[in-house]
Order: structure tokens, then C-alpha cells, then sequence
């Protein structure tokens, strides 16, 4: 989002926390009223931009908003026309949703660090593990042929679903088109987002993505995969974070390990985190660092008192779309706007079971009696 202002960021926080209540009513207000904010302060940014005759394209994109092609225009000037889509036969241009993928990725720090992939038109997908046997110089035989085979594995895009739902308000339909692509792009982003995220860490695999913290050689259970056993990290010593972190997660010596991608939970990042890595250096300057080189994202779905440690590029998420959205006829909050359901393919998973290890960091910087 473009400098959003506190209105929308207050509804963006309660939509979160409406998701995580996975109670389905309160979606939908969690959907409208983050929709309405969203909407609200776009007609604010395009009453400005009228006001000081804001008409140049470096302008616009200077405001978030994109020049389009012709048949985003066209697909939007339809929308315009016709006050909404109902029994209109269109297709979404992929190209706006090739803006939502840029925007998810370049604005999102796990998406930004994982293997986030965009596969629309895509059904499978293969991919390498992190232990694949490299070119083998050697008279090519069946042997060989299996290793390398073995090294390799495929997903497939189209088993689940993650709709998002688009209200649009008829006073949004009058800004135009630009403005109406800007809203769209920055909802379906923003609302995605909050799904892929719980996906990546929590997933259960049932009928959604399996999560970082899941351990995939358990028995699968009714509710999908059961998360790891996490063992107790002591401290952010080089001693520990070298043999508990880097060391096992070079899978026996088959690859080097040159950054860790460390998932906390955003309490414990202030809490227990950073202390234990702040320093006060002789210039009396606080210092933050840790003696490997990691990335530190944090995560609401990371339970406190947890921390998730792996290679960034060793968890693969696909998300695509097949460019079909629809009105819906279940969700219609006001009588002045119509709700579209746009579908999203995403599947995604760790490569291999020992790609992410589970901590238990509720000791660190306690006091030893």
C-alpha cells in the first residue's frame, strides 16, 4: 500500500485478526470494512490528484498508480459501463494479476525470501531438492539416470483455492479506471498475503499448503500434518547456532549453509531476540548482529516461545490464476457495491522434511541460577 492512513491500516489489522478467528461472518465484515477504508482514502488520493490537475503518467506512478494496456483499460471500461460485471462475460487480464505477484514479492518479506513462484498457466510444477546430485561426469547409465531422477520432484498447482473477495462501491466505478486498478490490485495483494503467510508457516496440508512447521514424516492425522517436536535452544552463542542451526542443516555436509532464514514470533523478536543480539560497542553505540548470516522475519503464525530455521529457497509456494472472476451472489453488504470472488491456484510445501528445524527459544536470556 501507498502511504496508507491509519483508517486503513486499523481495517487491514482487523481483518487479520478476522481471519485468524476463521469464523466466516466475521470475514465478511473484516472483507467490507477493509474494502470501504481501502476505498475511501483512494478517493481521497484521486480528489487530490483532480484538484492539483494531476494527469501525467511519472505523477500517477509516482500516487501507486500503473498506465495500462489496452486491455486492462478495456476490461475496466466494461466494468465502468456496466456498473459492475453481472452477466458480463469477461476475463481478468493477467496482467493485473501479474502486478498483484510483483506486488506480494516486493513488499513482503517472507514471499521476498522463500521460492515464491508465480505459475499461472502452469499444472505442474517440478523442482529441485536440496540434497540433488549435481552433473556426473561418467559413462551415463540406468544407475545414474535414478540418482538424478531422485533428485527431482513435482507439485501439483490446481489443489487448492484461495479466493478473495473485491467489494467494489459504484463511487469507486466513478474514479476511472487507473483508480479502480489500484484498488484492486491493493486489495486482492493485501488479502492474499494474509493467506499465503499462515499457509507458509502453518499449513496443515488439508485443503491448503503445508507450513514450515509441520514435519512431513509424522502419520497425517484428520486435520492434516502435526507440527515438529522443537528443541530447546539454549542461546544465540556461534557454539550453538553453529552445531543446532547451521551444521545440521548443511544435511550432513551435502551443501553449504551461507544464510538461515529465522521465522519468530513478533513478541519474542523484542522480547527475547533482540536483546540477546544488541550490544553496546566502545563508541557507545547499540550494535544488533549475530555471528551467522540470517535473515530474521517475523510472524504472528510462529507460536511464542518457537523459531523456525531453515534455507529460505528450501520452501516452494506457487500461486497462478486462471483469470476467471465472478460476481458473487452470497456476499453483498450494501446496496451501492458489487462482490467479485477472485480465485487463486497456490500450492506450496518445504522441498524435504529436514529442510526446517523448530526451536524452542523460551530460554534465551534467562539468568542461569
Amino acid at each position: 500500500m501507498i502511504n496508507p492512513d491509519g483508517a486503513v491500516l486499523d481495517a487491514r489489522n482487523a481483518l487479520i485478526e478476522a481471519f485468524n478467528a476463521d469464523e466466516p461472518q466475521q470475514m465478511e465484515r473484516g472483507f467490507e470494512n477493509f474494502a470501504a477504508a481501502l476505498q475511501r482514502d483512494f478517493q481521497k488520493q484521486a480528489n487530490d490528484a483532480a484538484r492539483i490537475a494531476v494527469e501525467d503518467s511519472i505523477a500517477l506512478t509516482n500516487r501507486g498508480v500503473n498506465m495500462l494496456t489496452g486491455d486492462e483499460k478495456a476490461f475496466y471500461d466494461k466494468l465502468i459501463e456496466n456498473k459492475g460485471l453481472d452477466n458480463t462475460e469477461v476475463t481478468f487480464p493477467i496482467t493485473v494479476f501479474e502486478r498483484v505477484f510483483e506486488y506480494l514479492e516486493g513488499n513482503h518479506e517472507l514471499l521476498k525470501a522463500i521460492d515464491f513462484v508465480n505459475v499461472t498457466g502452469i499444472t505442474e510444477w517440478l523442482y529441485r531438492k536440496s540434497d540433488a546430485e549435481g552433473a556426473t561426469w561418467s559413462e551415463l547409465t540406468s544407475e545414474i539416470q535414478k540418482e538424478l531422477q531422485n533428485g527431482f520432484d513435482k507439485m501439483t498447482m490446481n489443489l487448492f483455492k484461495l479466493s478473495a473477495f473485491i467489494p467494489i462501491y459504484n463511487s469507486t466505478l466513478e474514479l476511472g479506471a487507473a483508480w479502480i486498478d489500484k484498488f484492486i490490485v491493493t486489495l486482492l495483494s493485501e488479502s492474499l498475503f494474509i493467506g499465503l503467510e499462515k499457509a507458509i508457516i502453518a499449513g496443515t496440508g488439508k485443503n491448503q499448503p503445508i507450513g514450515m512447521l509441520k514435519d512431513l514424516e509424522k502419520p497425517v492425522s484428520g486435520g492434516g500434518y502435526d507440527d515438529k517436536e522443537a528443541v530447546i535452544l539454549a542461546d544465540l552463542t556461534p557454539k550453538s547456532l553453529g552445531r543446532d542451526i547451521m551444521a545440521p542443516l548443511t544435511l550432513d555436509g551435502k551443501r553449504a549453509v551461507p544464510n538461515v532464514l529465522l521465522v519468530v514470533n513478533p513478541h519474542d523478536y523484542w522480547s527475547i531476540i533482540f536483546p540477546a543480539m544488541t550490544t553496546l560497542n566502545a563508541a557507545g553505540t547499540y550494535v544488533q548482529a549475530l555471528p551467522i548470516s540470517a535473515t530474521i522475519v517475523q510472524s504472528r503464525y510462529v507460536d511464542k516461545g518457537k523459531m523456525v530455521a531453515g534455507m529460505a529457497q528450501d520452501y516452494f509456494m506457487g500461486i497462478g490464476s486462471s483469470g476467471n472472476i465472478k460476481s458473487s451472489e452470497h456476499y453483498r453488504f450494501l446496496e451501492d457495491q458489487t462482490v467479485y470472488v477472485a480465485r487463486q491456484l497456490a500450492n506450496g510445501r518445504p522441498k524435504e522434511n529436514q529442510a526446517f528445524l523448530v526451536f524452542d527459544i523460551a530460554a534465551i536470556g534467562e539468568d542461569t541460577p
